[in-house]
């Protein structure tokens, strides 16, 4: 068991959904462990995901709900773990697509104040937000598809970041 933003994870690798009885009966003892340290476990926020490749997701028997002992929690596509988002098929594809939101958003807040900052405040207030997002987990983009790096690098503050630096 892991805690990550004052959340318990819990990774058990699954072959197949037959071997899905192997997640369920961890739940006693997490249970225990929760109530001995003065924990519970909400059903209302737990989340399930099933990791794994494409193929093995069409391979196997699609697992929609996950039993966690008092209740059951249904399966989702992706969940956000630390502000990464992890998709069920091990793409950041969404991750990328929420940092570019995040981007978009406060570059469209940066207009607001536009008129009554310099030039040089206004990129530099916008470097500090692109790179602060942008380098928070960058090691887990490491690998993924040249085609999602290009969307993070076309983003517009990332542009006036790069510009900037390069021109100092």
């Amino acid at each position: 068991m892991q805690y990550a933003d004052d959340t318990p994870q819990l990774y058990v690798a699954v072959k197949d959904s037959k071997t899905l009885p192997t997640l369920t009966d961890c739940v006693p003892s997490v249970h225990l462990w929760l109530a001995t340290n003065g924990l519970s476990l909400n059903p209302d926020k737990t989340e399930a995901i099933i990791l794994g490749t494409s193929a093995r997701h069409r391979a196997g028997e699609p697992v929609t709900a996950v039993d966690i002992g008092a209740a059951t929690v249904q399966t989702s596509h992706s969940v956000k773990s630390l502000g990464v988002t992890i998709y069920d098929m091990l793409s950041f594809n969404q991750h990328v697509d929420n940092l570019c939101k995040a981007t978009h958003f406060h570059h469209r807040a940066l207009r607001h104040i536009r008129r009554w900052i310099s030039e040089d405040t206004a990129k530099s207030i916008a470097c500090a937000v692109v790179a602060g997002r942008l380098d928070y987990c960058i090691a887990v983009l490491y690998g993924t598809s040249v085609t999602t790096v290009r969307k993070l690098q076309s983003s517009k503050l990332h542009r006036t970041c790069c510009n900037r630096v390069s021109s100092a």
